[in-house]
C-alpha cells in the first residue's frame, strides 16, 4: 500500500481565498463609513453656514429702519434661499422685559417702553438636499424718551 502524506506547512487555495474575501469585505465597510463621515460632514457644515447666514440676517434687520422691515424673499448664495415673513406683535402683548444684545454694552428695554415689536420668522432653505431651517426672533424699537 502506498500512502501519500499531506504537508499541514501552509494553506489551501480555499482558506486563502476566503481570508481575502473577508479582508475585502471589511475594506468595503471601512469605505462605506469613511464616505457617510464626509457626507454628515458636509451636512453638519451646510447647517452651520445656514444658521449663520441666519443670524446675520437678523441681526441686520434688528438694527434696520422701519422702511427695511418688509416681507421679502431671496438667496444667500448658490447654495441657500431665504424667505421673511414679518407679523407685527402688539406691544402691550410684550410682557418681559427685551435684551437688546446687538448693542454694547447690552441694553434692557422694559416692555412698556417698547413702541413698536414685530415678529420676524426666516426660514432658510438648502438647495441640494431640500433641508430648511427656521429661526424666529422679535424685533422691537424702543419708544423716544
Amino acid at each position: 500500500m502506498h500512502t501519500t502524506e499531506r504537508s499541514s506547512a501552509g494553506f489551501t487555495l480555499i482558506e486563502v481565498m476566503v481570508a481575502l474575501s473577508l479582508l475585502a469585505l471589511g475594506i468595503a465597510g471601512t469605505a462605506k463609513l469613511t464616505e457617510l463621515g464626509y457626507r454628515q460632514l458636509a451636512a453638519a457644515d451646510e447647517t452651520r453656514q445656514a444658521a449663520y447666514f441666519a443670524h446675520s440676517h437678523l441681526n441686520a434687520l434688528s438694527q434696520a429702519d422701519s422702511q427695511a422691515l418688509l416681507p421679502q424673499q431671496g438667496r444667500y448664495n448658490s447654495h441657500f434661499r431665504w424667505q421673511l415673513k414679518l407679523t407685527p406683535v402688539p406691544p402691550a402683548s410684550v410682557k418681559a422685559d427685551v435684551k437688546l444684545a446687538t448693542t454694547a454694552p447690552t441694553v434692557v428695554v422694559p416692555a412698556t417702553a417698547i413702541s413698536t415689536a414685530m415678529r420676524a420668522d426666516l426660514v432658510v432653505w438648502m438647495d441640494n438636499d431640500s433641508r430648511a431651517m427656521e429661526f424666529h426672533t422679535l424685533i422691537v424699537r424702543r419708544a423716544a424718551p
